[in-house]
């Protein structure tokens, strides 16, 4: 096993602040319990953290290449609250794919795409367990 201390994706693949609101004022979610000025700022500290940190890099990318791989065995996206979606952009084909967060801004979209993706099998999914998590199989 080899640890990285570095961001899944670079500080520039963030979401725009307008897709926060948007889903803040659109999709009902624990989210919903904090002002959104207070979720705006969760946004712009994980951005200025990484980029003060110097592991403002696409991670996942930098990992995939140090490696020489093109996909991973089995990818658990549990991290910013804001880095969900993209981070899945990114492990897109590994052959298990877990999600925590199912229920908020941070894994909602990358839910709804693999729950929508012929090529992967929901195993379980827990809608009321700390805000939502599910598990993925890419079939074949």
């Amino acid at each position: 096993m080899k640890c990285y201390n570095l961001s899944s994706i670079a500080s520039e693949e963030f979401p725009d602040p307008e897709e926060i609101v948007n889903f803040y004022k659109n999709v009902p979610s624990f989210l919903n319990s904090f002002p959104l000025d207070t979720v705006l700022d969760w946004y712009r500290n994980d951005i200025n953290y990484i980029n003060q940190n110097g592991i403002a890099i696409n991670g996942v990318c930098a990992i995939k290449r140090e490696n020489n791989l093109k996909n991973f065995d089995l990818v658990l996206i549990d991290g910013s609250e804001f880095t969900g979606e993209r981070d899945l952009w990114a492990v897109m084909g590994s052959k298990f794919i877990a999600l925590d967060y199912i229920c908020t801004f941070k894994c909602w979209n990358a839910y709804q795409t693999l729950s929508h993706n012929s090529s992967y099998k929901l195993i379980t999914c827990d809608m009321k367990t700390r805000n939502g998590f599910a598990f993925f199989e890419r079939i074949y």
